[in-house]
């Protein structure tokens, strides 16, 4: 399963009419919507070499029309990913701030996430 496969099944929950997103919010999309991006990653190496693990980092955005809505939605993101069976989530960082984006007239919330892999 690829990175993007096992992110977009956390998020979604097995609904295949989930509204998550790689990158790009599509412009007429129905809200609430999430949205992923790799931020970066790499592989993991302890005193022998590799370890078979990969550790990449990914933001999530949630995306409303009301703040509640788009706290609700990035706290059910993180609960999602916490429960994934495809990585394990190490460590969980929160985003600054979650502002108001006054050109979409929507607003945002972020997470970080740092997930572990086994390396295919």
């Amino acid at each position: 399963m690829t990175l993007y496969e096992a992110v977009f099944a956390a998020l979604a929950g097995g609904s295949p009419s989930a509204r998550v997103y790689p990158e790009i919010l599509p412009q007429r999309v129905i809200l609430p919507a999430l949205t992923f991006t790799l931020i970066t990653g790499e592989d993991d190496f302890h005193l022998l070499g590799p370890s078979g693990l990969i550790v990449r980092y990914v933001q999530v955005d949630s995306w409303a029309g009301t703040r509640l809505s788009a706290d609700s939605q990035i706290e059910a993101a993180r609960l999602a990913m916490l429960a994934s069976l495809h990585f394990q989530v190490n460590a969980i960082s929160v985003a600054g701030a979650d502002p108001f984006e006054t050109d979409t007239e929507r607003f945002r919330s972020s997470r970080e996430f740092t997930l572990w892999l086994q390396q295919a």
